[in-house]
């Protein structure tokens, strides 16, 4: 006899039973519950692709945890779209397109997932047994998804979470089975030795096949890999296109919004390698930068970025990389080029100066090379921030600044009238011709007329530690370690979006440019609308 099991989200009679399964099923997505999508977007890692369905009207694509959609017919994306549990979608071993209401079908070794992109809805069920084959029967279609199991057939109904007996068998002829990478090594002879790990990915790391789908209309295939994301093979060819989307690592460590888009740089990690990422305003496709073939980005971690003319400066554990908007190296500072130490932690670009704080001074680039500034100061620079022929420094012990042919810093003036306040200042920022400080516990700004400092609440007990500033039309973004907050100078937080809630991890940076907020964070790259979010 087949056993039959109900998901517990879709129970809705009361009980000790419904509390039961209530219990077994996965937390609701957040942004299914609180987001539209054009209000907040996160870009997750989709280096890693675990299936892949297609249909005339719908590309689905499946990562670790999410869904991407591709309208077919209109050639956009939308999503992307949570899974209903972390991990969930990991356990995918197959899918396909519903040809009813063009929902997608997840085939996993035990059961199956649902997601019904237009209501955003999941459901999610267990077959019982081992999951041997799947499929929808054409001449059927109103019945839902065929699961084979050891001892015969079941059928799952849509958004029930139910798997019943089925009836009859379905023919062999009339079944539209989920598609295999062996089905498409048969059809493909040359992806043939790519299914066992002889596609090369970032690095010229090995890369294995995961998924596979025809399109539609049988010009192609679009595949799914363990290292090289999403691939396009189109028919008569031999090499596979890469068509990335997302971004190809978890930690993001830096962000920088310009016109049309942003730039954001993943870390080195075991999910991905370090890149160089643009996503434009339209998240209609991303481009990643790996860097050398062979050896890769030359960093692990970044920590700052900024857009100067037409160049990309990054501030990485291993120098200050310049690099072109199509990703090649144009210049790799370290201290054989006069850093006092290539652990860069910020940058600052005004009026054509370029200053670099690192972990023991601050340097800038001039015409004749890198100059060091107050060199006698060997500590940390976190924040540096510039005004004329003054370099304001943040360092563990407060704001200083760095006058020219001095050989070292001084204290900022009007700053030891706040002696509670000699704390890290971890960001700068210049709103109009106020200078904003941030430190780990305090918000503060200088009056320009007087050169004196006045600190607003503590926003540490809404957003944490704070790592970050961004100017807004009517005051500052800040990054903390517990999430993101706005305030206005002189007041306190007005609004919170917390990690775990509207932020999937630990923000690092966030940026402003047009409608759009971006914000880096330990596992994703997140998008607001400005107006959606801002008081």
């Amino acid at each position: 006899m087949v056993t039959v099991r109900r998901i517990g989200c879709l129970v809705r009679r009361g009980g000790v039973g419904a509390l039961f399964l209530l219990a077994l099923c996965p937390r609701p997505s957040l942004s299914q519950s609180r987001w539209r999508t054009e209000d907040r977007v996160i870009l997750g890692p989709m280096l890693h692709i675990y299936a892949v369905a297609t249909s005339f009207e719908r590309l689905y694509v499946v990562s670790a945890d999410q869904v991407l959609l591709r309208d077919q017919v209109q050639r956009v994306w939308q999503g992307p779209f949570d899974a209903p549990g972390s991990g969930a979608l990991q356990q995918a071993r197959g899918s396909l397109v519903d040809p009813l209401d063009q929902s997608l079908w997840i085939v996993t070794g035990s059961g199956w997932l649902r997601y019904d992109a237009v209501l955003d809805l999941w459901d999610q069920g267990f077959a019982g047994g081992t999951v041997l084959a799947a499929g929808m029967d054409r001449s059927r279609p109103v019945d839902g998804l065929y699961l084979r199991l050891a001892n015969g057939w079941v059928v799952a109904s849509r958004g029930t979470g139910i798997a019943t007996p089925a009836a009859e068998s379905p023919r062999t002829g009339d079944l539209v089975r989920v598609t295999t990478i062996a089905d498409a090594a048969r059809a493909n002879p040359q992806l043939a030795g790519a299914a066992s790990g002889t596609l090369m990915g970032p690095g010229l790391r090995p890369v294995r096949l995961t998924a596979a789908a025809p399109a539609a209309d049988q010009s192609g295939w679009w595949l799914g890999t363990d290292g090289s994301g999403l691939l396009w093979l189109p028919f008569g060819s031999t090499i596979p296109e890469p068509r990335p989307w997302g971004i190809p690592g978890e930690m993001v460590g830096a962000v920088v919004a310009v016109p049309g888009g942003a730039w954001a740089v993943t870390d080195r990690s075991f999910a991905g390698g370090a890149a160089l990422v643009h996503v434009p305003d339209a998240l209609d496709g991303t481009r990643w930068f790996f860097g050398d073939q062979v050896f890769g980005q030359p960093f692990r971690e970044v920590r700052a970025l900024r857009a100067v003319d037409s160049l990309l400066w990054i501030g990485t554990d291993q120098g200050a990389l310049a690099l072109t908007h199509t990703g090649q190296q144009v210049r790799w500072i370290t201290e054989r080029d006069g850093l006092a130490d290539r652990r860069v932690l910020s940058i600052a670009a005004r009026r054509g100066r370029l200053v670099f704080g690192t972990a023991a001074g601050v340097a800038a680039l001039t015409d004749s090379g890198v100059v060091r500034i107050a060199p006698a100061y060997v500590a940390p620079a976190f924040a540096v921030a510039l005004a004329g022929d003054t370099t304001w420094v943040g360092t563990p012990n407060g704001l200083f600044a760095a006058l020219p042919d001095e050989r070292d810093l001084r204290q900022a003036p009007g700053w030891e009238a706040l002696p509670l306040l000699r704390a890290p200042v971890t960001a700068l920022l210049w709103r109009g011709d106020t200078l904003v400080a941030l430190t780990e516990h305090a918000l503060l700004w200088r009056d320009p007329r007087t050169g004196s400092w006045t600190a607003g609440p503590d926003p540490s007990p809404m957003i944490g530690r704070g790592r970050a500033l961004a100017d807004g039309d009517e005051g500052v973004w800040i990054a903390g370690s517990r999430g993101i907050g706005f305030a206005r100078l002189g007041g306190g937080v007005e609004r919170r979006l917390g990690v775990g809630d509207a932020l999937p991890g630990e923000a690092w940076d966030l940026s402003i440019e047009g409608d759009w907020l971006w914000v880096a964070t330990s596992r994703g790259l997140v998008r607001f609308r400005r107006q959606a979010v801002e008081p």
